[in-house]
């Protein structure tokens, strides 16, 4: 009995600590328990916990652990390389100069669960070299102002990451380029239920992903962000970034100095498909909702470009959905309305400077877009590109010019009624049949 009792105790001694250490290492696995909040004052590049050692879950029990002053480059917890099966949850990382989070390359199933970062101020979470990370229920809030500071998330070189329920909010920086996801040669990846909105730099990209591959976007919204500087971009995508899905996903009320853009797959970016994406009422001094240059075989399925406003010196622009040298683009259902340019030119869904072939675009609208003039007003402009179709597309109320609803397309295939409100309409047999009509 009593050689028993010895072996349970020294089970409790190496699986349950209370941690009141103002630095720790885990050298160890086991289940940790932070029992009150650590303030950290280091004198040089460090972190506050180390985690050395697999299979280690580390429950803050809605303590905090903070850096108690200003020396640089200081990290709330780093991962070593090679770990796996870690959590961390339930806790506050705050002020940290550094990294809220650093995974070091070569770990694998690592978790974080309803953690909080607050003024992290060089990344929230980072990681490289990573497969199966989980991150849930975390919040962001004014991380990313140091001048080395660029995301809030950034990973490269991981796959199967799992994001869910977070929110990045309220990052402030004067100085440095900021994005609030970024990927770099992340594949099989899902961000489901990710808010980022009220941040502010000079550029700013919602999600920015230089490369990426058969990942998978559903409901994530970037909100009233501010590109102080000169460009904003909500989801940007470069060009070895193919079969990636989006759904449901928004880039609302954001602004830019000089230029927006909602969705750019600019670059060779392939067979990505979008389906009840939104672009609505953003500004800047010239606004695109979305850019599909240089690519291919792109779907977009129900997606809307409403209500933005450009606002630049002439000549600004105002483009729902823009394509330049882009083939076998499918666009069913697209949506381009009222959106402005009150010095240049507005254009629901253009074709233009080269290229453009074998792109369908099938049930179509374009309504309300309003360049400075009639002449600068267009619903549909195929400027440039052959073998394209346009079936059961409307161009309408895009100023008071009937030609510039439907232009470039051939006038075989295009109805322009005079009176649409009246039962004139009615004449038009066709099911194939564009429609081109001013108020």
């Amino acid at each position: 009995m009593h050689s028993k009792s010895r072996i349970i105790i020294l089970i409790l001694v190496v699986w349950t600590y209370a941690l009141r250490a103002v630095e720790l290492t885990i050298s160890l696995p086991g289940s940790y328990e932070i029992s009150d909040s650590i303030v950290t004052t280091p004198t040089g590049t460090d972190c506050i916990i180390a985690i050395n050692a697999s299979d280690v879950v580390l429950d803050f029990k809605n303590n905090l652990i903070a850096q108690g002053n200003a020396t640089a480059n200081v990290d709330g917890i780093i991962i070593s390389s090679g770990v796996s099966d870690v959590t961390i949850q339930n806790g506050i990382i705050r002020n940290v100069t550094g990294r809220g989070v650093l995974i070091n390359p070569s770990c694998a199933r690592i978790k974080l669960s309803n953690v909080i970062f607050e003024n992290c101020a060089t990344r929230g979470i980072s990681g490289s070299i990573i497969n199966n990370l989980e991150i849930e229920n975390c919040r962001f809030f004014s991380c990313c102002s140091a001048a080395t500071a660029d995301s809030a998330l950034f990973f490269d070189t991981c796959s199967q990451i799992q994001c869910t329920n977070c929110t990045i909010s309220s990052m402030t920086n004067n100085t440095a380029t900021l994005s609030g996801l970024s990927l770099t040669t992340v594949s099989l990846s899902s961000f489901g239920n990710l808010l980022i909105q009220n941040n502010v730099s000079p550029i700013f990209n919602g999600v920015s992903a230089k490369t990426g591959t058969v990942n998978s976007f559903v409901n994530c919204v970037v909100r009233n962000n501010n590109a102080s500087g000169t460009v904003f971009e909500g989801f940007v995508f470069g060009s070895s970034s193919f079969d990636n899905s989006f759904v449901d996903c928004a880039v609302l009320q954001n602004s830019a100095v000089t230029t927006f853009t909602g969705f750019d797959f600019s670059g060779t970016s392939t067979n990505n498909v979008l389906r009840n994406c939104q672009v609505n009422l953003n500004s800047g001094a010239s606004v695109f909702g979305y850019v599909l240059n240089t690519s291919n075989e792109n779907i977009l399925i129900d997606c809307v470009a409403q209500g933005n406003t450009a606002s630049g010196a002439a000549p600004n622009r105002a483009v729902g959905f823009l394509m330049n040298n882009s083939n076998f683009i499918t666009a069913l259902r697209a949506l381009s309305g009222f959106n402005r340019a009150s010095l240049g030119t507005a254009i629901g869904i253009s074709l233009e400077t080269a290229g453009n072939t074998n792109s369908a675009f099938v049930d179509c609208i374009a309504e309300g877009n309003q360049g400075n003039t009639a002449a600068t007003s267009f619903g549909f402009n195929r400027a440039v590109g052959a073998n394209n179709l346009f079936t059961r597309s409307v161009g309408y109320s895009n100023n008071t010019t009937v030609a510039n609803q439907l232009l470039g397309i051939p006038a075989g295939s295009v109805s322009t009624p005079a009176a649409p409100a009246s039962n004139n309409i009615a004449t038009i047999t066709g099911s194939w049949t564009n429609i081109a009509a001013a108020a």
